[in-house]
This record gives C-alpha cells, structure tokens and sequence, in this order.
C-alpha cells in the first residue's frame, strides 16, 4: 500500500480561495490569527466569558487565554452533540459574551438550535469550521453566525492558511515574513521528500503516538497573512476533491457497517465536507501502531477536556469526552484516497480491533 496520511500531498482547489475569498473573507497564517481578530472586533476586554465545547483545539483557545478572556465549558455527547440545557444553565450563571461551535468532522449536529440561543440571549456565535469545509458556496456552513474560521492547510498539502468570515471592515495583519514563507517552501519539499524516501525504502515506524490533547502554548506570536508559497500553490492548481470526500466517507460507512467498528456520529451533513473519517475503538494506540507499520498514518484529532482549565466539579462532568478522546482515531479521508485504499485500510481496522 501506497504511503497515505491524514492530509494530501499534492492536491489544491481553486474552490477555497476563490469561493471562499469571494464572498469577503481575509486569508491568514493560521486559525489563531482569525480568532485573535474576531477578540478585537467584538471589542472583548479581560474578564469576559466565552462558551467552549469541553472538546476545543488548542489553537482556538490560545488567542482568548492570553488576553486573559475566561473559557467556560459546556458538555457534549457522545456523538459530539452539545447538551443544550447544560448550556441554558450556564447562560442563567453567567454574562456570556460569545459561544464557540465546533462542527466536528462533518457530522449532523444542533448548530440550529444553538444559533437560536444566541439570537435570543443577544449574544455573538462563532463557528469553528477548523475540521470542515462546506459543500457548495451557498452552503449554510460558515455562514449561520457572527464569525467563522476554516483552516485549509489541514485540507490540502500546504504548510498555513487559514480563512476568516464576518469581518469585512478592512481588517490587516502584518505581512508574512521571510521566515514563514520559507517554512512553506520548507514544508513543500519536504513532502517530496517524504514521498520519495517511502518509495525508495518504505515507511519507518519511528513517529510518536499523539497524546490526547493538543499543547497550550502561551507563547505563541502572531504570524498575520498567509504566505505567499501557499496562496500562489492554493490560487493556481485545481482540482475537483469535494465529492471525492464524500464517496470515501460513504465507503467507509459501508465498509464498517454492522461490524465491531464504531462510527462517531449518529448521521453526517450533506453539507459538510470532513476532514477525516471519524470511529472509536479501545485499543487505539495499538491499533494506530499497525497501520503505521503499513503506511498509513491516522490522526487522532479529538482533544479531551482541558482540566487546567476548568473546576474538578466540571470535568468530571465531561469524563464521557475524555475517555472518548483516549479512544478516538480519525481515518485518512482525503481526494488522493482511491476506493481500494479506502477498503484496504478498513479491512486492516476490522481485522485489528
């Protein structure tokens, strides 16, 4: 088997930056820098309260901790759905300023309802679109709340970038640096690097495994635009990928059906294109072992709850995220999958757990 990791190594399209762009958005290093415009645009000052999924991406929290913003956390299922009454409770408790929805890996959720509270509680309602891209233009995701931020890079092989929606008041950030543009040339050829080592001698097993979150890093210093290695690859090479996802992702539904593998999620979006394919197996570390014996890299990308972040009372509240992160596995998924990949790593995963 061909070497196969969570993100593609050499296929762009003109969707996301020209769709996407089109209709006002501002293209960024990374997912942090929208989230530390959408701080300033709202105008949040230290002390103020914003709603989390008790799962969140590092990356998200980081711009709100170091302007000393208080996260607090609402639970989730076990399907990722939020629990809608623990977040009434919260707003009874506490002035809320924004509530952060994660839309998880393209799966069917309540986004609806919760954009409901937030009308009605006069409140901001950013979408965190980091592990989706929508379907088609006109497509509701991205577009329901105050804000959205997707991160392209996770979707195609560049090194950044990272788009920003509901800000169109001319918003800058500082140009990319010389430094950043070449760790995207870096990036690049070392992919190619990657790819031709595995064909000349085959994967070597000597990556760690994931821990189950993903480090808090304070120190971290804006980097502003995208650069410019990964906006021209992104804006020139075309490529129709996004029905592509979405026939793997229907292989590997029926691949794993009726088998001891479990699929995370009740029912998937139409509208939304995942980032990875989604299951829950208890002997992940194990299993993610053999498949990268045999070349394929997975990526286990649901983050347990921060407990430095939140009361004893509160995260044994989400102890159901945090064993479902410890067992969580996100499959390859991406346009340079064939159908006979997407089978051949299934059958290794029915086989191994």
């Amino acid at each position: 088997m061909k070497f196969i990791t969570a993100k593609p190594f050499f296929s762009f399209p003109s969707f996301v930056v020209n769709d996407l762009a089109d209709l006002g958005s501002l293209s960024y290093y990374n997912a942090r820098d929208c989230f530390y415009e959408i701080i300033k645009d709202l105008g949040l000052e230290s002390g103020d309260v914003i709603l989390f999924p008790c799962s969140i991406c590092g990356v998200a929290l980081v711009p709100f901790l170091q302007s000393n913003i208080k996260p607090l956390f609402y639970s989730l299922d076990d399907n990722l759905n939020p629990d809608i009454d623990h977040i009434a409770d919260l707003l009874k408790s506490y002035k809320i300023k924004a509530l952060v929805n994660v839309h998880f890996y393209g799966l069917a959720s309540n986004e609806m309802e919760l954009l409901e509270i937030c009308k009605n509680e006069k409140i901001a309602f950013i979408e965190d679109c980091a592990l989706i891209l929508p379907r088609r233009r006109d497509s509701y995701i991205g577009n329901l709340g105050n804000y959205s931020v997707f991160s392209v890079r996770k979707f195609f092989g560049v090194n950044d970038g990272a788009i920003l929606r509901g800000i169109n008041n001319g918003v800058t950030c500082r140009r990319s640096s010389l430094g950043v543009e070449l760790m995207s040339l870096l990036f690049i050829l070392k992919q190619l690097l990657r790819l031709i080592k595995y064909m000349l001698k085959g994967f070597s097993v000597k990556i760690d495994l994931h821990g189950n979150q993903e480090e808090i890093d304070l120190s971290y210093v804006r980097n502003g635009n995208i650069s410019k290695v990964s906006k021209y690859i992104l804006s020139r090479a075309k490529s129709d990928t996004l029905t592509k996802r979405l026939e793997n992702l229907k292989t590997y539904r029926e691949a794993f059906k009726n088998t001891k593998v479990k699929v995370v999620g009740d029912s998937f979006c139409e509208n939304k294109i995942p980032y990875i394919f989604p299951i829950r197996v208890s002997n992940r570390n194990e299993l993610f072992r053999i498949l990268l014996s045999e070349g394929i890299y997975p990526e286990p990308s649901l983050n347990a709850p921060y407990k430095d972040y939140m009361t004893a009372e509160e995260f044994e509240r989400f102890k159901n995220i945090d064993l479902l992160a410890s067992e969580f596995m996100g499959l390859p998924l991406h346009q340079d999958i064939t159908r006979d990949d997407i089978l051949k790593i299934a059958e290794l995963v029915k086989r191994n757990v």
